[in-house]
C-alpha cells in the first residue's frame, strides 16, 4: 500500500515549529550540494598524463585504470620491493582544456579543488592514524585501506610540484569491488546454490563489521559506507577478504563533529539522521557508530533482495513527486533530475515521511517481535521489491535468519532512532555472525584467473613461484606498452 504523505501545497497546515524544521532542512541540503565531494569515477577519457617524475622515481611499470574530475588512478609496483599500489595524480585542465599536473599553485583561489585536496590530505591522515592503532584490534585494522604516503599536505611539498597519494592496492590480482563480486557471485551461486551465496555473503559481512567496528574503536565514523567503497582482495589461498576504502567523508568522533552540517554522504545508504532537522544531524553524538551499521544493514538487503533499500521505498511507500514542488525548485537553478531527488529525501528520510512511519515500528516496545519482523519482510522483502534472480537466495537467507534470531539483531541496525541502533560490537556478538566461517570459492579458481593468464595465476595459488624469466618479460612487455603510450600522448601535447 503506497502511503501518501501532504504535499508542498498544503504546507498550509504545517504548525510554526515544522515549517522552521523544514527551513533547517532547506539550508542544509543547499550547504550539502555546494559541499559534495567529486569522488574519482571511471571515465571513457583516455587521454591520461604520464606520472609525475617524483613518482616515477619510486614506482614503475605504471598501468593506468581511471579518471575523475580532479585525478587520475593508477597501478604501480614499487622500485623498492616490487608490490603493487595505487597512485592517485591529482590534475587541472588549463583554459585551452589541456591537462596539466595539479600543484598547491595551481589549485589558488579555485574554492573545489582546495576542497578536494582537503579532503585527500585528511583521507592520508585518517588512514595513517588508523594503522597507528592496528594493534589494539588486528583482525578489523585487516579490514580497512592503509595510506602508504601523502605527496599532498601542502607542508610537506613544494607549492610547485605535482600533487598525488600512494595507497595501498586494495584489489591486487583477482581482485574486485563489492558490486563486481556480487553480480559474479550472482551467477555463479544464486539459481545453482542459493545456501553457499547466503553463506558468503554473510561472511563477507562479518569482514565489513569488523572494519567498522575497528574505526569506531579507534574514534572515527566511515560515513560513506557503501558497495562502491567495499572491495573484496583474494588472497593466495583463494580466500576472499573485505577491505573498506575511500575515507574522504570519513570524521573523527566527537561532541562538536555528530552536529556538523556539512558532512557528506551518499543519500541512498546514509541514516535518517543525517536528513533531520535537529541538532545530532552528522551522526549519534552518544551512538556514532549506529551511523555505519545502518548503512551496513542497506549494503546487506542489497546483497540479498538485489535492490536498494532507499529506491524500494521510493517506488513503493513514498507519494508521487508533486509538480508544483519540481516547478518552484527549477526555478532556483537546479535540474528537474536533482529536484526530484530532493522532494524523495525529504519524504523519505525528513522525520515524517515513509522510512519513519514504516521501519519506525520495529523498535515498538509494544509490537511483539514476531509482528516486527513480519513487517520487516512486508516492507524490504515483499516479491515486488525482490529481483526475481534472487528469489531462490532470499527463501535461504529468511529461513537461516530466522533459525539463528538474526532478523531481530538486523532490526535494531534499521533502527530509525540512532541511539537505539545496534552498534557493530553487538551485532558481531550475534549467533548469526558468530557462525560464519571463511570462504574458499574453488569453483572460481578459472575465473580469478581468467585477467591474469591461467597457468600464471594457478602457481600463485598453490605456492609455485613463476620462474624469474617469466616474470620479468611480463613486466617488460607491460612497461614497454605503457612508454609507449606515453609517448604518445608526449607527442600530441608537443
Amino acid at each position: 500500500m503506497r502511503v501518501e504523505l501532504s504535499s508542498h501545497k498544503n504546507s498550509g497546515s504545517l504548525n510554526y515549529a515544522a515549517i522552521e524544521a523544514v527551513q533547517r532542512f532547506e539550508q542544509r541540503f543547499e550547504m550539502k550540494e555546494l559541499l559534495h565531494r567529486r569522488i574519482l569515477r571511471s571515465s571513457a577519457d583516455h587521454n591520461f598524463l604520464p606520472l609525475p617524475d617524483h613518482a616515477r622515481q619510486d614506482f614503475h611499470n605504471a598501468h593506468y585504470l581511471a579518471a575523475g574530475s580532479y585525478g587520475e588512478v593508477w597501478r604501480a609496483y614499487s622500485r623498492a620491493d616490487d608490490k603493487s599500489v595505487v597512485l592517485k595524480v591529482f590534475y587541472a585542465r588549463g583554459d585551452n582544456g589541456q591537462k596539466h599536473y595539479l600543484t598547491w599553485d595551481t589549485a589558488k583561489g579555485d574554492k573545489a579543488m582546495s576542497l578536494e585536496l582537503g579532503d585527500a590530505i585528511k583521507e592520508c591522515k585518517y588512514a595513517k592514524d588508523l594503522q597507528a592503532k592496528k594493534n589494539d584490534y588486528p583482525i578489523g585494522a585487516q579490514r580497512v585501506m592503509r595510506c602508504l604516503e601523502d605527496h599532498v599536505d601542502e607542508h610537506e611539498v613544494s607549492h610547485d610540484e605535482p600533487l598525488y597519494l600512494v595507497l595501498e592496492d586494495c584489489t591486487g590480482d583477482g581482485g574486485q569491488s563489492l558490486d563486481k563480486w556480487t553480480s559474479h557471485m550472482q551467477s555463479l551461486w544464486a539459481h545453482r546454490d542459493p545456501t553457499k551465496y547466503v553463506e558468503a555473503v554473510m561472511y563477507m559481512f562479518r569482514q565489513m563489521l569488523e572494519g567498522v567496528e575497528f574505526m569506531s574503536k579507534a574514534g572515527y565514523v566511515h560515513h560513506d559506507i557503501k558497495p562502491e567503497n567495499i572491495v573484496i582482495h583474494i588472497d593466495v589461498d583463494g580466500k576472499e577478504e573485505v577491505k573498506l576504502v575511500d575515507f574522504g567523508a570519513m570524521t573523527p568522533i566527537s561532541a562538536v563533529n555528530c552536529k556538523d552540517e556539512t558532512l557528506v554522504a551518499s543519500a541512498t545508504y546514509a541514516p535518517p539522521e543525517w536528513f533531520g532537522s535537529g541538532p545530532e544531524v552528522a551522526f549519534s553524538c552518544s551512538n556514532p557508530a549506529g551511523y555505519d551499521t545502518y548503512a551496513m544493514a542497506v549494503v546487506l538487503d542489497e546483497l540479498i533482495t538485489g535492490y536498494n533499500l532507499y529506491e524500494k521505498l521510493e517506488r513503493y511507500h513514498t507519494a508521487t513527486v508533486d509538480p508544483a514542488f519540481i516547478i518552484n525548485c527549477m526555478r532556483t537553478g537546479r535540474t528537474e533530475r536533482r529536484c526530484r531527488g530532493k522532494w524523495y529525501d525529504q519524504h523519505i528520510k525528513h522525520p515524517g515521511g515513509s522510512e519513519e512511519k514504516l521501519t519506525g515500528q520495529f523498535m515498538n516496545a509494544t509490537l511483539a517481535d514476531d509482528m516486527k519482523v513480519a513487517a520487516l519482510l512486508n516492507i524490504t522483502m515483499e516479491p515486488r521489491a525482490v529481483n526475481p534472480g534472487m528469489k531462490e537466495v532470499l527463501e535461504v537467507y529468511k529461513a537461516e535468519a530466522i533459525k539463528s534470531n538474526w532478523l531481530a539483531t538486523y532490526l535494531k541496525m534499521l533502527a530509525f532512532d540512532a541511539d537505539a541502533r545496534a552498534g557493530p560490537e553487538e551485532v558481531l556478538k550475534s549467533d548469526a555472525m558468530l557462525n560464519t566461517h571463511p570462504y574458499v570459492e574453488k569453483p572460481r579458481l578459472r575465473q580469478i584467473c581468467k585477467a591474469q593468464g591461467f597457468t600464471k595465476c594457478l602457481r600463485g595459488l598453490f605456492g609455485r613461484p613463476m620462474k624469474t624469466r617469466q616474470r620479468r618479460r611480463s613486466k617488460e612487455d607491460a612497461a614497454k606498452k605503457t612508454q609507449k603510450q606515453q609517448s604518445s600522448i608526449e607527442k600530441k601535447q608537443a
